[in-house]
């Protein structure tokens, strides 16, 4: 999912969810559901109706940025997505997760007004306000020394200046929750998102050009035709910035430096009915290189695979994700949901001469939120070593 892979399922059932919110309805996760195990089911989840929006097919499309930067409201789902690690002043390890996805209530209408035009503010009383489009920020912050996870969602709809996305640059906001480039270009990139007690502020800085990822961008997550999305990445910024204790000023932050790493999806389709979740893999070695890796998993037959490798000088390399062998080592239990995870991996490509076990850097990185699932930054180690992160989903 979050990789060719981010339509993932969880991301359908919180969409779905939170539209029957913002519509009236009840969503997933409410205290009662949770402490019950309830919740929208899978089915429920994927009956979602697609009519009237575009899909992603394996057609050639011409790539435009700065707008492909922007949102894509022809397409029902859509996110901006930064994960990273860092270490503070004290030589303590973190990890982030910033995630701001788009999702569209209903296809979009000719006769219905951009929710920051003037034309809608000056029409009638609350039409600014009018928006078909709901925005979800995620963030989560791991701090490995002090133990301890944060995690928080925010959702809100993308009128009257409360959530959106900019057209003619990376400019996506939920809230306080925001991504901004300081041009049309990803030359840098300004993360700022409170979580809990907690404010992260950084700038990140491209250290790569951007890759299309899939097939020249086109990621399928099926075989079946339009089960896909349109996928770039950004796979290594170098950060700084700070982390700070909310209603502390700026001489109360603690410094941090670290890494980055962006994806950009965009699609509707949901996935096939047989596949049950994924696990994703965005590893950055200290040799340079990036690689992604995911795999959709299914109920009965082998999961479907993607994989890429961003050499030094930022080109794709060549790799054959069928080459890929990822083996888990060990398990772990959530105390607060009951979900097993996998919770260490072994990943092996004879012909790349990789073989890297990859760890978490705290076991309970399970964000907690309307759907849950488990993301959290991870070591790699053996024959390369490097920092990551890996998200499961359907367990």
């Amino acid at each position: 999912m979050k990789r060719g892979v981010h339509i993932s399922l969880w991301f359908i059932v919180l969409a779905a969810g939170v539209v029957l919110a913002a519509c009236g309805g009840a969503a997933p996760g409410s205290q009662a559901e949770r402490e019950s195990g309830g919740g929208m089911s899978l089915s429920d989840a994927l009956s979602t109706d697609i009519e009237g929006y575009a899909r992603a097919f394996d057609v050639a499309r011409a790539w435009q940025f700065p707008a492909d930067h922007g949102p894509h409201p022809d397409y029902k789902l859509e996110w901006w997505y930064v994960t990273g690690n860092l270490v503070d002043a004290a030589g303590g390890d973190w990890g982030y997760q910033v995630t701001i996805f788009r999702n569209a209530i209903a296809p979009p209408s000719g006769e219905e007004a951009a929710p920051d035009s003037a034309s809608a503010a000056a029409s009638e009383p609350g039409a600014a306000w009018a928006s078909r489009q709901l925005y979800i920020a995620h963030v989560a912050l791991t701090d490995v020394a002090g133990g301890r996870y944060r995690s928080e969602e925010r959702v809100l709809r993308g009128g009257g200046g409360l959530a959106g996305a900019a057209t003619d640059r990376m400019h996506v906001w939920a809230g306080p929750v925001s991504m901004t480039s300081n041009e049309t270009g990803l030359d840098t990139l300004r993360i700022q998102a409170p979580v809990q007690d907690l404010f992260l502020d950084l700038t990140l800085t491209a250290q790569k050009p951007i890759v299309l990822q899939g097939e020249e961008g086109f990621s399928p997550k099926s075989d079946e035709p339009g089960n896909a999305s349109w996928y770039y990445a950004l796979t290594r910024f170098s950060a700084a910035g700070t982390v700070r204790q909310i209603g502390t000023g700026a001489a109360e932050a603690v410094a941090m430096s670290g890494t980055g790493w962006l994806d950009r999806e965009w699609s509707t389709s949901l996935l096939g009915r047989t596949q049950t979740g994924w696990d994703w893999f965005s590893l950055q070695l200290d040799d340079g290189r990036d690689l992604m890796y995911f795999q959709l998993r299914e109920r009965e037959d082998v999961p479907f695979v993607d994989a890429s490798l961003v050499l030094v000088d930022g080109t794709r390399g060549l790799l054959d994700a069928r080459e890929v062998a990822l083996e888990v080592l060990s398990e772990w239990t959530s105390p607060h949901s009951g979900a097993t995870y996998p919770a260490a991996w072994r990943l092996r490509h004879a012909g790349l001469g990789l073989d890297l076990m990859i760890e978490p850097l705290l076991a309970d990185q399970e964000f907690q939120a309307s759907v849950r699932y488990w993301e959290g930054a991870v070591r790699v180690s053996g024959s390369h070593t490097g920092r990551g992160y890996v998200e499961l989903t359907g367990y």
